[in-house]
């Protein structure tokens, strides 16, 4: 899929770039949409630092931390992310513990989205 998307675009040269006015970091306060951040507490320093400043920056964020996964926890534990998004959707809050791999359990205590109508 990835090499289809290179295929797609190659011969359109590069876009321009322009910074953004107010950065987008300034600016995640303005996100209202429910937002779920996972984090993999074996990733680089800047990724989880940098999930730290959109769950801090974005208002009802919610924020999960697994100690045994590293960048891509969605393909490195595919199943409880799945439980991470089905429980972010549910009007009551779950807790659940995770002890089917080796290794550290995992325990995720996540906060139901609220929905938010437009104004």
């Amino acid at each position: 899929m990835q090499r289809r998307a290179f295929e797609v675009t190659a011969g359109r040269g590069a876009p321009e770039e322009k910074e953004l006015d107010p950065p987008a970091l300034a600016r995640l306060a303005e996100i209202h949409a429910p937002t779920l951040v996972l984090v993999g507490a074996l990733d680089l320093d800047a990724i989880v630092d940098s999930a730290r400043r959109v769950s801090d920056g974005v208002p009802n964020a919610r924020r999960v931390d697994w100690s045994d996964t590293a960048h891509l926890p969605s393909m490195e534990r595919p199943d409880d992310s799945s439980r991470c998004y089905a429980i972010g959707w549910r009007s009551k809050p779950r807790i659940r513990a995770h002890a089917h791999r080796p290794g550290p359990v995992a325990i995720m205590a996540v906060k139901p989205f609220r929905r938010r109508n437009a104004d």
